[in-house]
């Protein structure tokens, strides 16, 4: 931080000037109360005026100091709500940086409240950087927290089942002990707030604990959502990453702008293009049952695909569907109908290094200088557009007819 901010240095001049303005008017009084004032006198009145004056003029430049930082500050704006909000989200979380996040925050809230306007936009900024790697952390390990709770809840209950029924061997009762011992493991990991690795080890273990279940014939049904089910069938429903299989018109506009991508030097990964419509309908059960929009036994049978979202629990039955959620790597709430299961969208990553310079439908050259050197480049959604290709921001691997 400066040493002395600006808002002290006014009120430090202020009080100067007012003592000089006083210094002043006390020795003209006694000048003036003789004969009057002598070149001397006079001086002494000029040097304590001049330095009045130039600390207005002092006031005056760290006021508009302080309107430029000010306005600097007030930019923030949209970042300062981002930070506190993530500072907060950090805290309920209980993550290992929260008390960082939380004494960095009231730090800026300290500056701002004190009018140290540079202050605060320097903490914010140092702020914001140390924090990414913290919330980067806390966006991978949050949605298996919401799952793990439940799901060593569910494997708990299974395992104490297990353990007692009958015609369980010596060896079975051995598979579970040693369980345990890694259920314990997952709880330690989950209490470290390490939920990828406690959700990781849960799921592992209530796998081989559905091969005692299997042979002791008290394994759930097959057809109940959750990883198993994702592991065993999602292949079964493959999205296309194929040109070929878009509709014609969109396939062409495509085609055309994936040469012009490649002519200039970007790098091409296609993801995704046609979406199989089952695949569509599992992926958007899963997300409106996880996110508690649909309840588990609503859900209509779909066509072709044996799935049951409903394990007769609605906390399990949540649970399993966030399973799918993470397991299909869901950032957004899947249409049952969109341009991908119409053809007419594409997912792909586009990446490039230096300038890069890239024909437009006119078949002129167009620079791109500005970043990132990724598809969410502005400039590229504008050569993009002109192909019939357009961006949808919030999406970013995500291109289409409509820009939906």
């Amino acid at each position: 931080m400066a040493d002395v901010p600006n808002v002290q240095k006014i009120r430090d001049a202020e009080a100067r000037i007012e003592e000089f303005t006083l210094n002043e008017a006390e020795l003209r009084r006694t000048f003036t109360a003789s004969d009057g004032l002598d070149a001397a006198e006079e001086e002494v009145l000029d040097r304590i005026k001049a330095s009045i004056a130039q600390l207005k003029v002092n006031v005056a430049r760290f006021r508009k100091e302080m309107e430029k930082n000010k306005a600097i500050w007030d930019k923030q704006a949209k970042r300062w709500a981002t930070y506190q909000a993530r500072a907060g989200k950090l805290m309920e979380f209980d993550h290992p940086w929260a008390e960082s996040a939380v004494r960095l925050e009231a730090d800026i809230a300290e500056a701002a409240l004190s009018e140290r306007w540079a202050d605060a936009t320097m903490v914010l900024s140092t702020a914001r950087k140390e924090m990414k790697p913290h919330w980067v952390d806390y966006e991978i390990q949050y949605p298996p927290s919401l799952i793990f709770p439940q799901l060593i809840k569910d494997f708990k209950k299974r395992r104490d089942a297990a353990d007692a029924a009958e015609g369980l061997t010596d060896a079975q009762a051995l598979v579970i002990l040693r369980l345990a011992e890694r259920e314990y493991d997952a709880e330690k990991a989950a209490e470290a707030c390490d939920f990828v690795r406690a959700y990781d080890l849960t799921a592992e273990i209530t796998e081989e604990l559905r091969v005692v279940e299997t042979a002791l014939g008290t394994a759930p049904a097959a057809n109940l959502s959750g990883r198993n089910w994702f592991n065993a069938n999602e292949a079964k429903y493959p999205n296309s990453s194929k040109i070929g299989d878009l509709e014609s018109s969109f396939q062409s506009d495509v085609t055309a702008f994936k040469k012009a991508l490649e002519d200039a030097g970007v790098k091409v990964k296609i993801n995704c293009t046609l979406r199989d419509t089952k695949r569509a309908a599992i992926m958007h059960y899963a997300w409106v049952v996880g996110h508690k929009e649909t309840k588990p036994a609503d859900v209509p049978e779909i066509a072709g695909v044996d799935i049951n979202f409903d394990h007769g629990a609605e906390e399990l039955s949540v649970c399993k569907a966030l399973e799918m959620v993470r397991c299909f790597n869901i950032v957004h709430k899947p249409s049952l109908t969109s341009n991908h299961t119409r053809g007419t969208a594409i997912d792909w990553t586009l990446t490039w290094s230096g300038d890069l310079t890239i024909k437009n439908k006119a078949g002129e050259d167009v620079e791109i200088t500005s970043t990132p050197k990724t598809g969410q480049n502005k400039d590229l959604h504008d050569i993009g557009d002109g192909y019939g290709v357009k961006k949808l921001l919030k999406d970013p691997p995500h291109w289409s007819y409509n820009g939906k």
